[in-house]
């Protein structure tokens, strides 16, 4: 009797967690509609050791549209004559900053497809996410679900040879239908190059989304990085918001 007990408990199915329904919200086709938005992008990095640190500021802004055709970048023509001057005045002196230009570079079309449709980036990130905790939250003063995550990023053959220690967790927020409001993770690394050069880096991000006319989209990505190494330090904040029409 008591084994016949244990094999019915046993082949019972288990209850989906909180994981298992936003998996299955990610991979669900979104709607189609074509979507607008303007985007502002902002960056600030500061390098090099404590007493002489180069700080970077710059700010970009686009209109992108992703629509039938594809996805669609546009810059405005002040936007595209600063990064110019900018341009011609290193030429002549290299110590001099771009910001612009590096906050246009930073704006590539493969982010902004990621913002435009996040779920295909979020389920490669939890592929291999294992779930600590789940509990009833709120957050923007409504209630959530709150899922507590391991993460185990993958790396090659290669960096994984000089990463010694990496620690990345994440907690997301999500609403009645599982599908995520919010995104919060952090990736700390320590490893050592040359058996002589120790490193650390902390990578802190913070992902808002929406659903708009169907689709799950990206409205607000932070990403803060600190590293050091080699005696020389560095910090780089960026910070992307999206205003849909």
């Amino acid at each position: 009797m008591f084994k016949s007990l244990a094999w019915i408990l046993c082949a019972l199915p288990l209850a989906a967690t909180g994981l298992d329904t936003l998996r299955t919200q990610l991979r669900r086709p979104s709607g189609t509609e074509a979507l607008k938005a303007s985007v502002t992008f902002q960056t600030w990095t500061r390098r090099g050791d404590a007493k002489r640190p180069l700080i970077s500021q710059g700010r970009a802004l686009a209109w992108v549209e992703d629509g039938p055709q594809g996805l669609k970048l546009l810059w405005s023509r002040d936007m595209l004559q600063k990064s110019t001057r900018e341009a011609q005045a290193q030429s002549l002196d290299p110590e001099q900053p771009i910001p612009t230009r590096d906050a246009m570079f930073g704006l590539d079309v493969l982010k902004l497809q990621d913002y435009f449709e996040p779920a295909a980036r979020l389920l490669r990130d939890l592929d291999q996410a294992r779930l600590l905790e789940e509990r009833p939250d709120t957050l923007d003063g409504h209630p959530c679900t709150l899922l507590v995550l391991k993460l185990e990023p993958k790396i090659d053959q290669r960096e994984k040879k000089y990463v010694k220690d990496l620690d990345a967790s994440a907690r997301i927020w999500l609403d009645g239908d599982g599908l995520p409001l919010a995104l919060d993770s952090r990736v700390k690394v320590h490893g050592k190059a040359l058996l002589v050069i120790s490193f650390d880096t902390d990578q802190h991000e913070h992902y808002r989304f929406q659903r708009i006319n169907g689709r799950l989209v990206t409205v607000r990505h932070a990403l803060e990085n600190t590293s050091s190494g080699a005696g020389e330090s560095g910090e780089t904040r960026k910070v992307a918001e999206l205003t849909f029409n």
